[in-house]
């Protein structure tokens, strides 16, 4: 079974953000050196969704 269909598998609802998430932070190091100086992230019960919002600044 190929990684994605793992993470589908095993992430259900969630593997689209996972991947999400991934991709950021892998733009992110492509860029150069960062560090995260500020996170949120909350649910949005109404809408059944998230909400998340990060800064990383280069070094």
């Amino acid at each position: 079974m190929s990684s994605s269909a793992t993470m589908a598998q095993e992430g259900g609802s969630s593997a689209n953000e996972v991947r999400t998430w991934i991709a950021a932070h892998s733009s992110l190091a492509a860029a150069g050196d960062y560090r995260m100086n500020y996170s949120f992230y909350e649910a949005i019960r109404a809408r059944v969704a998230r909400l998340a919002v990060v800064m990383a600044p280069r070094r």
